[in-house]
C-alpha cells in the first residue's frame, strides 16, 4: 500500500546524480566528455586547447589528459581524483595544470547553462515538491535533504512549490545540505576579501561559505570573471571533510538531519568507492534507521546490500520511476 500522508514516517533523502538526470542534467558516465566539448568554447580556456599553445603539440589541456587518462578510460571524477594525485608533485609548467583548471571551470559554467535552460520543472520534480509542502508543516519530523549535486534542481523545485528552505540545519525551513557545495556558493568570505556585493550571506551559523540569499538560483558570476570562487567541492580537492571547518559544519548539520529523522532515502546515489569518509559516515548514522535505495544500477545496488544489509529496501528504479515522482 502506498504512504499518502508524508508525515507519518520522517525521512531524510540523499540525492545523488541519477536525481537530477530527468532534468537534463548528465549523469557521471557522460559527464566527461561534455564537459571538454563546452571548456573547448570558454573565452579563458580556449587558449589551452589550441595545437602548440604552451609549447604542447596538442596543446596543455589534450597533453596534460593525455599524462592522466592515455586510455581515455576513466570518468570525469577518476579524472579529477588522478590530476590531484600527479600535481602533487609536479612543477608550475606542468600542463595538467591547465586540463585540471578547464575541467573545474568548464564543469560549473555547463551545470549552470542547464540549470538556466529549466523554465518549469519536470513534472516528476514537481510532484516529489508536494510530499514536501507536507514535510514544510512539521519540518524538524518531517523531511530534509542531503545533495551531493551542485546543480539546484531541489532547490528550484521547492521554491516554484513555495516551500521554504534553508542551506543549513533548520525547524522552521526544509534543511537542504550540501557537503560537495553547490553552483551558486562562493568561497570569498574564507579569503578574507569583501564582495561589493552586499547580497551575500553565509550558508549557515558558522560557516564562513555564503550565497545569494535574495536570489539564489541565479548564477552570481554569469561573467565567468571569478570562477575560483565558486564553491563546488571536486575530488581530489585540497579540502576535506576531516579538517576543512566549514565542510564539517555542513557534516554536522546532515548528522542531525538523519539522527532525528526515522528513514533514509538515497535516491540516484552510487555510494562512490573513492569517497571513503561518505562510506563510513553513512555506515555510521545508518544504525536503526529504515533504508531506501533507488539506483536502477544492479552494481549499485549490490553496494548498498554490502553496506546495509538484506534489512534495506532496493529498488532498481530511475527516480522519475520512484514512488516518490509520483503525486501522493
Amino acid at each position: 500500500m502506498r504512504e499518502t500522508n508524508v508525515s507519518a514516517i520522517s525521512r531524510t533523502f540523499v540525492l545523488g546524480a541519477g536525481f537530477s538526470a530527468g532534468a537534463g542534467f548528465p549523469l557521471v558516465r557522460n559527464l566527461k566528455e561534455q564537459v571538454i566539448q563546452h571548456a573547448q568554447i570558454l573565452p579563458r580556456c580556449k587558449a589551452w586547447f589550441e595545437p602548440g599553445n604552451g609549447g604542447f603539440e596538442k596543446g596543455q589541456f589534450y597533453t596534460g589528459l593525455e599524462v592522466v587518462d592515455p586510455k581515455g578510460s576513466l570518468q570525469f571524477e577518476e579524472v579529477l581524483i588522478t590530476l590531484r594525485d600527479h600535481l602533487k608533485r609536479a612543477d608550475g609548467w606542468d600542463p595538467c595544470h591547465r586540463t585540471l583548471d578547464a575541467l573545474r571551470d568548464s564543469c560549473g559554467q555547463l551545470l549552470w547553462k542547464k540549470q538556466e535552460s529549466i523554465g518549469r520543472v519536470p513534472e516528476c520534480y514537481e510532484n516529489f515538491a508536494h510530499y514536501w509542502i507536507g514535510a514544510y508543516r512539521f519540518p524538524g519530523r518531517g523531511s530534509a535533504i542531503v545533495s551531493f549535486n551542485w546543480d539546484l534542481l531541489a532547490e528550484k523545485a521547492l521554491t516554484d512549490s513555495q516551500v521554504p528552505w534553508a542551506y543549513s540545519h533548520s525547524r522552521s525551513a526544509i534543511s537542504i545540505l550540501k557537503p560537495h557545495g553547490s553552483i551558486n556558493w562562493n568561497d570569498h568570505l574564507r579569503r578574507d576579501l569583501k564582495a561589493e556585493y552586499s547580497g551575500w550571506r553565509p550558508i549557515g551559523p558558522d560557516n564562513k561559505l555564503s550565497y545569494d540569499a535574495s536570489n539564489p538560483l541565479s548564477n552570481p558570476d554569469r561573467d565567468d570573471i571569478n570562477p575560483d570562487f565558486r564553491c563546488m567541492i571536486f575530488p581530489g580537492d585540497r579540502e576535506s571533510a576531516e579538517d576543512d571547518a566549514d565542510l564539517q559544519k555542513i557534516w554536522e548539520w546532515a548528522y542531525k538531519a538523519i539522527s532525528e529523522r526515522e528513514a533514509i532515502v538515497f535516491i540516484g546515489y552510487s555510494l562512490p568507492e573513492y569517497d571513503g569518509f561518505s562510506l563510513d559516515f553513512f555506515e555510521r548514522v545508518s544504525v536503526g534507521k529504515k533504508i531506501e535505495v533507488y539506483n536502477p544500477s544492479k552494481e549499485h545496488l549490490e553496494k548498498f546490500r554490502r553496506l546495509f544489509g538484506h534489512t534495506a529496501l532496493l529498488d532498481p528504479s530511475k527516480f522519475e520511476d520512484s514512488k516518490y515522482a509520483r503525486r501522493p
